[in-house]
């Protein structure tokens, strides 16, 4: 029998990406079971051997994320007790869904981040991976682990989704003077290379970084954001300095971070894996479009 034939255990399964990720392994005949909204609710306690059972993989996407040191405390201990419990079950593949917040909040001039670099997040859900990420290395079990960038595709939430309506609504934008430049991931390429580390054997035990493999400038986002949904950009200067200087000032220092700096990520490791995106960065802004209701 096919190996893909035994199931995958998705958790997370309701959020934007565990819907993606869903949708795609049905396409690839892959037998799932996609807990949703009760893998929120999970704790160190949770007795996972029911969803357990019969499972070859298990994609570990839930996390509460609230913000508050007990909820970051809480997805660590609930983790690490599911990886126990795979473990246990035999399980073959146990990927972790990661953020590219271990590496850190931004990169220098010239520099991207990888694999290799030492860890350095800031906040504490950057902290709270990075923990998951060190108590899963102690465990035997086979696990891939994958630091994501801003994440966008159809369903996204947060700022991309601000970002989305403001260009929607022809709002100006005082970006167009910011010359920085940014990796982001697809949803659609991060499902895809998800599935490519189910089944390649050089995965297990390793970490990746991952990206579109096309660096954007923000000015440079809003305008091919705005052609894929056959809208104007409208962008005005402002002196990034000054531009900077203000959101501080405001307390959105991690807003100015992700519209002014550098963040740029070397998929090499991944391409090295035999994995290419198959998704350019306009093909992944024009499923934007595609996906039922449009980008309302």
């Amino acid at each position: 029998m096919d190996g893909r034939q035994k199931r995958t255990l998705v958790t997370g399964a309701a959020g934007f990406v565990g819907r993606n990720l869903v949708a795609a392994m049905a396409a690839a005949g892959y037998p799932v079971v996609a807990l949703g909204h009760e893998a929120g609710v999970a704790d160190a306690m949770t007795d996972w051997s029911p969803m357990l059972r019969g499972a070859r993989n298990v994609v570990h996407l839930a996390g509460r994320h609230l913000g508050d040191e007990q909820s970051f405390d809480r997805d660590v201990e609930m983790t690490l007790n599911l990886a126990r419990q795979a473990a246990t079950h035999g399980v073959e593949r146990f990927v972790f869904l990661s953020s590219i917040k271990v590496n850190g909040e931004v990169t220098a001039p010239g520099r991207v981040f990888c694999e290799a670099d030492a860890p350095g997040p800031v906040d504490a859900y950057g902290q709270s991976k990075l923990r998951i990420e060190q108590a899963l290395a102690r465990l035997d079990l086979p696990v891939t682990i994958i630091r994501a960038p801003l994440i966008y595709g159809p369903g996204v939430r947060g700022n991309f989704r601000k970002l989305i309506n403001a260009v929607e609504r022809g709002w100006p934008l005082p970006l167009g003077a910011v010359c920085n430049q940014r990796s982001l991931v697809a949803v659609g390429n991060l499902c895809d290379f998800i599935l490519h580390v189910l089944e390649a054997p050089g995965a297990a035990g390793e970490t990746f970084v991952l990206a579109d493999g096309e660096d954007v400038s923000t000015p440079e986002l809003v305008r091919r954001l705005a052609r894929a949904m056959n809208r104007p950009s409208r962008l005005f200067p402002v002196a990034p300095e000054l531009l900077e200087s203000g959101l501080r000032m405001a307390g959105l220092g991690g807003i100015a971070d992700r519209l002014i700096c550098d963040l740029r990520v070397d998929i090499a490791k991944a391409r090295e894996l035999g994995w290419r995106p198959p998704l350019s960065f306009d093909d992944g802004l024009a499923s934007l479009a595609r996906q039922p209701g449009g980008l309302q």
